[in-house]
């Protein structure tokens, strides 16, 4: 897993259609446009900042999230 640029995510969140995504981290911009996205998007982050949490936690289409290997309470909280 590797951490991609924001414009790399940013084309990625823009196809329609699934989307699976294996990130090292995730910029809340980059958490931000997941989140508008309104096709189902597959997750894994390795770590999760509560910015970026809470960017998600507002996602207009479902966002499946895969293995979290760092987050903290209040950033697991925004997603529940």
């Amino acid at each position: 897993m590797e951490t991609a640029p924001d414009a790399v995510v940013w084309a990625m969140a823009a196809h329609h259609g699934p989307l699976s995504l294996g990130l090292k981290s995730l910029s809340v911009e980059a958490a931000k446009a997941i989140a508008q996205r309104q096709d189902e998007t597959t997750l894994g982050v390795q770590e999760l900042s509560d910015s970026a949490a809470n960017a998600l936690a507002k996602a207009i289409g479902s966002i499946a999230l895969g293995s979290l290997a760092t987050v903290s309470p209040a950033g697991l909280a925004a997603l529940k």
